[in-house]
């Protein structure tokens, strides 16, 4: 069973040049994505950050933050794997 995860302050998940072991899908509040340069994005709900980097074992190119009251689901290589499976495969 998939479960989010609310964060009640504000937390950094992930620093530049890491690689992610899950990828986090927001389901509720924001989290801020800041790159190299200093240079700050938004991500809200429905949207799902590092799933690329995840999946290649590749490095993200920012820090990512959490904001308080914020939802996140954690999706890891294995729940990722049954997602591509049922999208390659759907009836099997």
């Amino acid at each position: 069973m998939v479960q989010a995860t609310l964060y009640v302050q504000e937390v950094g998940l992930h620093h530049i040049g890491m690689v992610p072991i899950v990828a986090y899908m927001i389901v509720k509040g924001h989290v801020e994505l800041t790159d190299e340069e200093g240079k700050t994005t938004t991500a809200g709900p429905g949207e799902v950050i590092g799933l690329r980097e995840t999946w290649n074992h590749t490095p993200l190119a920012f820090d990512v933050k959490v904001n308080p009251g914020t939802s996140i689901i954690h999706l890891d290589r294995s729940l990722l794997g049954k997602f591509r499976k049922a999208l390659v495969n759907p009836l099997t």
